[in-house]
């Protein structure tokens, strides 16, 4: 079984150059998010909030993949809001700050933060994958279905076996891990740059997963471009 190294969307098509879009499709499905986050854009949002930075990651949960790179998202707040390393926090399946509040208090280190760039948070609700609930309080709706491989497809129907590395300035040396191979699409267009390039992967148990047909048809008609894009060997590509 072929090992390859995948460390941005380029080198995840590079890896699938000899399968056809069909094959490639065979191991798609469709994932969403929980449904709702808190999304931390700033130092001032903690106030908002109402608790402290400290307190937030006093209840992360230690064994969420991004446990370790809290206080380097929270630095980058400090970076202009043009800068593709400028990220924000999100807690995911936390839907107000009351019940933040309410987990904090509890003692329990069960907050799952992950993290994206602001960039890439601002094409999601720009193209409607995502949409404020109450952004003055922070909370965001994120359950959009969205396509993503399954590590178990691939190995078994391509043979290939994808070492995804992680893709964050400060994170970058070490892998993604998870059976998720999630890959960031914008559906407007799938050949845009802006947090289009990323590839990672999570653990499947955090995500409501179904058959890739399940799908809105926007989203699937995208994924056929990208595809088509990507995989035909005569194409123009941008990346």
């Amino acid at each position: 079984m072929a090992l390859l190294e995948v460390h941005d969307r380029p080198t995840l098509w590079q890896a699938l150059h000899a399968a056809s879009p069909a094959q490639v499709k065979a191991c798609l499905c469709s994932y969403s998010p929980p449904p709702e986050r808190l999304i931390i854009r700033s130092a001032a949002d903690f106030a908002k909030l109402g608790t402290t930075r400290e307190a937030v990651h006093g209840a992360c949960d230690q064994s969420f993949w991004a446990f370790g790179d809290f206080e380097r998202v929270y630095t980058s707040f400090s970076l202009d809001e043009s800068d593709p390393e400028r990220r924000v926090m999100g807690i995911e399946g936390v839907g107000s700050p009351e019940a933040l509040l309410v987990i904090i208090e509890g003692g329990a280190k069960s907050l799952k933060i992950g993290h994206l760039s602001l960039l890439m948070m601002e094409g999601k609700v720009a193209n409607d994958e995502w949409h404020w609930i109450d952004e003055a309080k922070c909370v965001m709706h994120t359950a959009t279905p969205k396509p993503a491989l399954l590590r178990a497809e691939v190995r078994s129907r391509l043979g290939l076996e994808l070492r995804v590395m992680r893709h964050e300035e400060f994170a970058q040396g070490s892998e993604s891990v998870g059976d998720l191979i999630i890959f960031d699409m914008d559906k407007s267009d799938v050949e845009k740059e802006t947090g289009n390039r990323k590839v990672f992967c999570q653990d499947p148990g955090n995500y409501k997963i179904e058959h890739f047909d399940g799908l809105a048809d926007d989203m699937k008609a995208a994924v056929d471009r990208m595809l088509a894009i990507q995989l035909a060997p005569t194409a123009k590509r941008k990346e």
